[in-house]
Order: C-alpha cells, then structure tokens, then sequence
C-alpha cells in the first residue's frame, strides 16, 4: 500500500470566530489565547490541508496535528475532517489537556475516505470557566497520511 503525508505550516491556520480569544500568526506557528471565566471560551481552529490527485484514488486515512498548550485548563475535545462541505468524521468527546511542549497528535480515521473537494481539519478548543489565567494553544502545523 502507497502512503502519502501532507502537511500546511501553522501560519496558515484559522479561527471559525476572530471575536473569541486573542489569535495570532507567528512565524513559526499560529496562536490562540483563550481567557478563564464565565462563560466557557471556546472556538475552532481550521485547517485546510494539501491532497494527492483525486483523480488516482487516494484516500485520507489519518490525521494529525502538532501542538503546543500552555495553561492550567486548556484543552482539545472534538477533531473534525471534512471533504469540502461534507463532514467525513468527528472525533469527540476527547480530553487532551495541557502539553507544554511539542507534541503531534493522530487520529486515524475508522475507514479511509475518498477527498473529492479539499480536505478540512478543524479543532475544536476550550478553556475552563473556574480555572485562572489564560490558555494558549500554539499549531505548528496540521496534516494528514493518505493511502492507495
């Protein structure tokens, strides 16, 4: 079986709202500051990541982030892939906590799935309304294995 692995640069990443939290492009990576309080800060991180030629049957099989968290409550609790509009899996209720130093996370999909129309990755992040100071959430980048 061929693997291919694709990965885009944290600075390319995105916030699903610009209103929540304090999101910065760094050079090497992209931030998001989340505040402790009430209520519950929490917003998505979006990434779209580069594919082989659809048109050779290449599907996504994994899917993988590097991160970095500071903070005492800062934290990962949903994954989601899309191909395009279409949402291919979500994985959830996950409690990733904090990792202060670089870490890459995987999630290997149940089944490999068929990318027609571009790959979306979004996390979803959250801090804790009772815990103190704030929670930063540094991506160096995201990507993802395809199979043949």
């Amino acid at each position: 079986m061929a693997t291919d692995e694709r990965w885009v640069f944290g600075h390319a990443l995105n916030v699903e709202n610009p209103q929540v939290g304090t999101f910065e492009r760094n050079t090497l990576y992209s931030k998001l500051t989340l505040v402790s309080g009430t209520p519950l800060q929490h917003n998505w991180v979006l990434a779209a990541v580069p594919g082989p030629n659809v048109t050779e049957g290449w599907r996504v099989a994994r899917v993988m982030v590097r991160v970095a968290t500071t903070g005492q409550a800062g934290f990962f609790d949903k994954v989601g892939v899309r191909d395009g509009e279409r949402l291919v899996h979500s994985f959830e209720d996950l409690n990733i906590g904090p990792q202060p130093s670089w870490v890459t996370l995987f999630f290997d999909l149940p089944e490999s799935a068929v990318i027609k129309f571009g790959l979306g990755v979004s996390i979803h992040v959250a801090s804790l309304p009772t815990a103190l100071g704030p929670h930063e959430f540094r991506f160096v980048s995201v990507g993802a294995t395809y199979v043949q």
